[in-house]
């Protein structure tokens, strides 16, 4: 009888504890699985950045790889005993109950793959990184299992002052079974320990300035509203090599879900529904689609009275544009193609032309195919990573000939056709992959012959696509040019850890744009009501997209990188602002219109230096979910502004071209 009361005792308590546990947010949708579950609803009490981190990282199903791992198991079973992790942790335990976490403590975790990146900047060590390294990096008997076995998720503030120290959640992939002694006391399938980081104690002095901006910034200043959205974009840009990730305009509707959600998602949240969501992310990263729904509660704050708008600063109106498109061919049309068959003259036909490097294109290809299958990120020679999809670009082949479904060249004919019909001009610029440009750091032996393009048929299509009628920007010869100057500039074209342009990239990519927007007959008459715009230098930290792409063991040897940038301010000062609905020339397309516009030092992107290079403002409209996509979401978010755009940039990374992973679907069109 005592017996039984004891055990009765001690899950009363654990009950009445997870139930008082005050977590970082909510999560609204009934019935809500972290394997299994379509849509997550989570509601921010307190948007603190830290707070909105856990509501993004903990127990996400977009972040759950489903894919079947059987590993081999050790040659003994692994006990908590045994849960070290290289000397990275002490104490570990299974229950947090059996920590000596106070209940105050208990209740404010913090998402440890966001803090540790976030805190290279404020401690400038890779101590937190290499921490990572060693709990993820953990292969136990099969090294070849690239997924994770185990992975710190949340770590916990213990105590003050010189005694002060971290304790962290690590949490078990449900396919890891020769671990005995841990708990799943929240019963999701992911066992669990609990132990105390092991810091070096020269190290000392980076833990405090970890601690106290973890307590007086990071889990203690409320954002704004603006400053959420912005949270928002920065993560789905990241998110989005591996998942896939697009932040979706609500187009001014009130509720989600919108009326063209997929029916299975409406099934699962059986009639529930939210009202004004400030921030939805689509993700696909295995393919079905996942949302992440995110709602917050904001202090009430004087809205500020309203301040004349210099008359600079007003929006260009679309009646100062003819109402017809130009006449005759462009000087930039002709020549693309005067280039176009210089080069076919100078190397041959496109599939001889090909010939040429094939067993170069063959072998980084073979090398990228013995890599776990999971491995986006590829490390090239001097430092520089490269993006695997990459790869599969410059084996892509000749578009012309291949599956209709997912071949650009019918779509964008018909996108350039809907475009005529509503007397919008339409320019496509295909940027350059890394690889292209710095095709001899990859990690092979590679071409050196001047001239040396290795994708030949990366070339066609842009051919190709002018003899349809769809005039293009061919960034490919300026960037080569620009690369012969990399000894005398701070920055290459490229970012070493990245797979986007630096500042030097952007530039020459919008000077070459607003070159051409000086070419239209309208931009005369337009130019002399245009806004003045200024320029000021700054910089941003920014650690590279393909990092997280590596295996861990391998992550900490990139660290964040200080990258320059140029901020574009309206005549009253103010950042440069994506959103203008009444703009007459509209940027679209995928990350490479939103980085350094949208996320980083925002307010220096492609976009905001076409407006400051033409004088005329530019709507730009960013899917970070890949640049197919945002045709969709262009009509979607300005179906009632479409008449007062006469301009259509269409801006996407060469690779998705050839190798995107969804089919490129006929116009949404009403």
């Amino acid at each position: 009888m005592n017996n039984k009361w004891h055990k009765c005792f001690f899950w009363i308590l654990l009950f009445i504890w997870q139930f008082a546990f005050s977590a970082p947010y909510e999560t609204l949708n009934k019935n809500f699985d972290r394997i299994k579950s379509h849509v997550m609803v989570r509601k921010i009490a307190s948007p603190t950045l830290a707070n909105l981190d856990c509501a993004a990282y903990f127990a996400n199903p977009v972040r759950y790889d489903p894919q079947a791992v059987r590993p081999k198991n050790p040659e003994k079973k692994i006990g908590i005993a045994d849960l070290s992790f290289g000397g990275a942790i002490s104490s570990a335990c299974s229950r947090i109950l059996q920590t000596p976490l106070t209940e105050t403590e208990k209740e404010q975790p913090l998402a440890w793959d966001p803090l540790q990146n976030r805190l290279w900047e404020i401690t400038k060590t890779d101590l937190f990184g290499k921490i990572t390294s060693a709990v993820n990096g953990e292969k136990w008997a099969d090294p070849s299992v690239f997924m994770p076995y185990q992975e710190i998720v949340a770590a916990f503030l213990h105590g003050e002052g010189d005694t002060a120290s971290l304790w962290v959640k690590i949490e078990f992939k449900p396919w890891v079974k020769f671990c005995t002694g841990l708990a799943d006391d929240d019963g999701d399938g992911f066992r669990e320990c609990y132990g105390k980081l092991s810091l070096p104690a020269d190290n000392k002095e980076a833990l405090k300035k970890a601690l106290t901006w973890i307590r007086s910034d990071y889990a203690a200043k409320v954002m704004t509203k603006e400053q959420v959205v912005d949270w928002a974009n920065t993560l789905a840009s990241y998110w989005y090599p591996k998942l896939n990730t697009d932040v979706v305009d609500m187009a001014g509707q009130a509720r989600w879900p919108t009326n063209d959600i997929e029916k299975k998602i409406k099934r699962e949240l059986k009639g529930f529904t939210i009202v004004n969501p400030l921030i939805v992310i689509r993700g696909n990263p295995y393919g079905e689609k996942i949302y992440n729904i995110y709602i917050a509660d904001f202090p009430q704050t004087i809205k500020p009275a309203d301040t004349q708008v210099p008359a600079t600063a007003l929006p260009i109106s679309a009646a100062v544009f003819p109402q017809i498109n130009d006449s005759g061919v462009s000087g930039n049309f002709m020549d693309n193609n005067a280039r176009f068959e210089q080069e076919t003259r100078t190397f041959g036909d496109y599939p001889a032309w090909a010939k040429k490097d094939e067993a170069f294109r063959r072998s980084i290809a073979a090398m990228v195919n013995a890599l776990p299958q999971a491995q986006m990120g590829l490390v090239g020679k001097d430092g520089w990573l490269f993006f695997r999809k990459e790869i599969d670009y410059l084996n892509g082949g000749d578009l012309a000939v291949q599956d209709t479904d997912y071949n650009p060249l019918r779509r964008l004919v018909e996108f350039k056709r809907f475009l005529d019909k509503h007397n919008m001009a339409l320019l496509f610029c295909a940027v350059p992959n890394k690889s292209d440009i710095y095709f001899e750091k990859l990690p092979l032996d590679t071409p050196q012959e001047p001239g040396t393009i290795i994708n030949p048929f990366g070339r066609k299509i842009l051919r190709d696509l002018q003899n349809a009628g769809i005039e293009v920007i061919d960034l490919l010869p300026d960037f080569c040019a620009a690369k012969k100057e990399d000894a005398n500039c701070r920055e290459a074209v490229y970012q070493k850890h990245d797979s986007h342009w630096t500042e030097r990239g952007l530039l020459l990519a919008a000077q070459r744009i607003a070159g051409r927007i000086q070419q239209y007959a309208w931009y005369a008459d337009a130019v002399k009501n245009g806004v003045h715009y200024t320029v000021k230098d700054t910089s941003c930290v920014r650690r590279g997209d393909i990092v997280d792409r590596l295996p861990e063991t391998e992550r900490t040897a990139y660290p964040a990188d200080v990258l320059a940038a140029q901020q574009v301010c309206d005549p009253d000062g103010s950042l440069y602002k994506a959103s203008k609905p009444d703009a007459p020339i509209m940027l679209i397309g995928d990350s490479f219109t939103g980085v350094f516009e949208l996320i980083d030092c925002k307010a220096a992107g492609v976009g905001a230096h076409i407006a400051a290079a033409t004088n005329i403002p530019v709507d730009i409209i960013t899917s970070w979910g890949g640049g197919p996509l945002v045709r969709d979401k262009m009509l979607h978010v300005r179906a009632k502004d479409l008449s007062k755009k006469r301009l259509v940039i269409y801006l996407m990374v060469a690779r998705d071209l050839y190798n995107y992973s969804q089919k490129w679907l006929p116009l949404e069109t009403k």
